[in-house]
């Protein structure tokens, strides 16, 4: 606030600080030491810091760095590699082994070398910290290594496993032979030996490690060789200390995966968690910094100075974070967004109104937040959150499940994201994944409360009664313009976050686990008229996964009362790849997949998917089979020759295992295409091959 003459001026600028660590020039003065933050700079116990997006894992690297920084004989490298980097890192191991074990075991040693190459760095221009009898052997190390010493980032240890990889090694060789080609066991006994010798430590900080990373083996792997690397460094008693600030996601992947995850990291983690009380100090701390309060101790007092009325007090305080997810980074954003509301309109102090102004837009952008966090793991989390688009805020599980299911019944599968919808098959499953993100809570029976989780874990244990109530989260009420006449606005909400080890976790994210499900469903279907009904089942929610955005109106059955009862029929929408060429080529706008539930086809089966044909249904069918092998024998290829010649009808033979394995490259994100490859490779063998009058005849 300025006083021009006799008005006053109100300066519209982040009042509070910027809610990014990184540009916050309040930082240094409004820090909230929090019993983690003394944690870190009091003992060396802890090597794992993990919190939720937001919760302030930058602000409390940045502020140990500095304390760390100010000590005496302490070296410090904060490193904090870049998107770019982390993706090519991980790459670069992807294409050598996809399995999480053998990733780590090469990136252990990767890592342990990046981190003696940085300390001798720092030694060596620190150059009278070293000792005499060691500066021939670290500098003549130096001298031998240079090109590495002086790589910046991630940029190194690229390198390194570029240059061992392309050396002809097998996957077992690879860690040995950096480890040997770099020499770390005596390196690192040498600047073990400097660093005691000078009574210094050194001290390096992980952060940004979320930024490229995928919930895969490969990229998990390259993050699980950094614990493993930091956790050595530990139990050696080493005077090299490593503190890596992961998010929520990432530490969950990690006790998936890591078979030494109780012993390496989960013993020596330090959560981050934010409640009611520790926010209010945060935001009083701002608050004394901006306004020059910092002779008013009581938190709550300094709060009334920028709140009008109903929002003061605490009561007024927790209106405030009913917009948020409990996380410093959101009541900030909040709050500096109001107090310029509050600016423009000549005023000091924020009212309900300021809130409910900027509210609908920050709601807008957590929603948005949750869609990219879960993008690649959550199937069709967007499509199911804005199924409750003008909706009430609250619900009875019974109704939720209904909604849910309501939401993959009505869709179309026009849209690409659509598919996903078929991953999750009941409206439970669609529950569990939307409670365990933090979209959806639960009301306590015993405190009438409702309890949102933001762990992300897997909420299939769920005990849920079909009266009980269910909640969407208030702070995305504004952005799906949900009624809130149904819930209290003083609700009180309890945010659970959960670290709890599932060792019984089966994989990596909701998506993964889910398509290998329907994987597994596939060969305990019994074959024959015994399993007929459960395999079209399978093969139905198979297209619709697969083909979503490219075929649209999946109906199984559509017919079901009709002389010819057609099993599988969708609509062909797609305008570029195979499908298109279906449509385009063999006149087919509605494709027909007929289902046998049995290895041996017949040429009674050809001639069906003959008899269905023609008109919109054109001049192209697909049998689905169950057989493992997925060419076609020497009979089977007279049938669809005689089919082509005789008839000009295109009649593919797609065996389930062929579908099965479609699925299965679907876990992995990038691997996008497969599924249109897969296809047009056997459109073309069919082109090229079968219809051709040189290959060898077959029966009828």
């Amino acid at each position: 606030m300025k006083v021009d003459g006799a008005r006053v001026r109100y300066e519209l600028t982040n009042v509070l600080g910027d809610p990014r660590a990184e540009s916050d020039s309040a930082l240094s003065r409004a820090f909230v030491e929090t019993p983690e933050y003394h944690a870190l700079i009091a003992t060396r116990d802890f090597n794992f810091v993990v919190g939720r997006r937001g919760t302030g894992k930058t602000a409390l690297c940045m502020k140990t760095n500095e304390h760390l920084c100010s000590q005496a004989h302490s070296i410090v490298v904060r490193i904090n590699p870049e998107e770019h980097e982390a993706l090519l890192f991980q790459s670069v191991l992807g294409a050598i082994s996809s399995e999480y074990r053998t990733v780590r075991a090469i990136s252990r040693v990767v890592w342990r070398a990046h981190v003696l190459l940085t300390v001798l760095k720092e030694l060596v221009q620190r150059h009278h910290l070293i000792r005499r009898e060691d500066q021939d052997y670290l500098r003549g190390y130096m001298a031998k290594h240079s090109g590495l010493v002086y790589q910046g980032g991630l940029n190194r240890c690229i390198e390194v496993v570029k240059s061992h990889s392309s050396a002809g090694e097998g996957l077992q060789g690879i860690a040995g032979s950096i480890a040997t080609s770099l020499d770390i066991g005596r390196l690192e006994a040498g600047i073990q030996q400097t660093l005691r010798a000078s009574n210094s430590t050194a001290n390096l900080l992980f952060d940004g490690l979320d930024e490229g990373w995928l919930p895969t083996q490969a990229s998990t792997g390259a993050l699980g060789g950094l614990a493993a690397a930091v956790s050595s460094l530990r139990e050696a008693q080493s005077e090299i200390h490593g503190i890596v600030f992961i998010r929520d996601n990432i530490f969950r992947a990690l006790s998936a995966y890591d078979p030494d995850f109780s012993r390496n990291i989960e013993g020596n983690t330090l959560r981050l968690h934010w409640d009611e009380n520790s926010l209010l100090h945060l935001v009083a701390n701002r608050i004394r910094t901006s306004r020059k309060l910092e002779d008013v101790p009581n938190n709550t007092k300094v709060w009334n100075r920028i709140a009008h009325r109903d929002l003061q007090g605490i009561e007024g305080f927790r209106k405030c974070l009913q917009q948020t997810l409990y996380r410093p980074r959101d009541i900030l954003v909040l709050l500096n967004a109001a107090l310029i509301a509050a600016g423009r309109s000549g005023r000091s102090e924020i009212i309900e109104d300021d809130i409910a102004n900027v509210a609908r837009q920050i709601s807008q952008d957590r929603l948005a937040d949750l869609f990219k966090e879960y993008y690649a793991v959550f199937p069709g989390l967007e499509l199911f959150a804005r199924g409750f688009r003008g909706r009430q805020s609250a619900f009875t599980f019974k109704e939720v499940v209904a909604l849910l299911e309501g939401v993959v019944s009505e869709s179309t599968y026009e849209k690409p994201g659509e598919g996903d919808l078929a991953v999750l098959a009941t409206g439970r499953e669609a529950f569990g994944a939307l409670y365990s993100v933090g979209f959806l809570g639960l009301e306590s029976p015993d405190t009438g409360t409702y309890v949102f989780c933001h762990d992300g874990a897997p909420a299939a244990s769920l005990s849920v009664g079909d009266q009980q109530r269910v909640a969407i989260h208030p702070c995305y009420w504004r952005a799906l313009d949900v009624s809130a006449e149904d819930i209290p606005h003083d609700v009180l909400i309890e945010i659970h976050d959960d670290y709890q080890v599932r060792q019984n976790s089966e994989t990596q994210d909701i998506r993964t686990r889910l398509l290998g499900q329907l994987i597994a469903e596939l060969p305990r279907m019994p074959m024959g008229d015994t399993g007929s009904a459960e395999f079209e089942r399978w093969v139905f929610r198979s297209v619709k996964i697969l083909f979503a955005g490219k075929l649209t109106n999946p109906q199984l059955k559509p017919n079901g009362d009709a002389i010819q009862r057609r099993d599988v029929v969708a609509t062909v929408m797609a305008e570029a790849g195979f499908w298109k060429r279906v449509r385009d080529d063999y006149e087919t706008r509605q494709v027909l997949f007929e289902v046998k539930n049995y290895v041996e086809l017949k040429p009674d089966d050809f001639r069906q998917v003959l008899s269905y044909s023609g008109n919109d249904y054109g001049r192209l069918g697909i049998i689905v089979n169950r057989s493992e092998t997925e060419g076609l024998g020497e009979r089977e290829r007279g049938w669809v020759r005689e089919m082509w010649n005789l008839h000009k009808r295109v009649i593919l033979v797609i065996t389930a295992a062929t579908l099965a394995r479609c699925i299965r490259k679907m876990r992995n994100s990038q691997r996008y295409d497969y599924v249109e490859n897969t296809l047009t490779k056997l459109l073309d063998t069919y082109v090229r091959s079968y219809f051709s009058s040189r290959a060898g005849r077959g029966g009828s």
